[in-house]
C-alpha cells in the first residue's frame, strides 16, 4: 500500500519529535551530544589490524564511528560502528555498564556518531 504525501510528512514530523526528545534526555543526563572532539587511541582499521596484539595484552582502546546497526538481546546490546577504515561490533552488557551508561545506550540510534572505549576481544558467533 502506498503512503500519501500527508502521511509521509506526519511520519517525518513524528520522527523529528522522537529524536528531539532523545536529545533532551541525553542533555538531562549531563552528556554533550555534540562534543567538539573525541580523543581516540585507534582508528577502527588499526584495531582490526592490531587485533591479536591488543586482545592478548588486554589493552583498552578508544575509537569513534557511526552506528550502522543495533541489535538488542535482553541485557546485551550489539552495536556495529564504522569509520572510513572499517567496521567493528561493540558488545555492551548492562551489568558492565551501569545504569547511567545503559540508559544512554538505549537512546543511541542508527546513524549516530559515537565515541567508545573498552578492551578488544572476539565474540563467539
Amino acid at each position: 500500500m502506498r503512503m500519501s504525501r500527508e502521511e509521509g510528512i506526519d511520519d517525518v514530523h513524528e520522527l523529528i519529535q522522537i529524536r528531539l526528545e532523545k536529545l533532551r534526555k541525553i542533555e538531562e543526563m549531563g552528556i554533550d551530544p555534540y562534543p567538539h572532539r573525541y580523543e581516540r587511541t585507534h582508528r577502527i582499521s588499526e584495531i582490526i589490524d592490531e587485533f591479536d596484539d591488543l586482545s592478548s595484552k588486554n589493552i583498552k582502546v578508544k575509537t569513534a564511528g557511526r552506528v550502522r546497526a543495533k541489535r538488542e538481546h535482553g541485557r546485551v546490546i550489539f552495536l556495529d560502528i564504522q569509520d572510513m577504515g572499517g567496521k567493528i561490533q561493540l558488545y555492551l552488557k548492562q551489568d558492565n555498564l551501569g545504569e547511567h551508561q545503559w540508559d544512554f545506550v538505549d537512546l543511541i540510534d542508527i546513524g549516530d556518531f559515537i565515541g567508545v572505549s573498552g578492551k578488544v576481544f572476539l565474540t563467539r558467533t
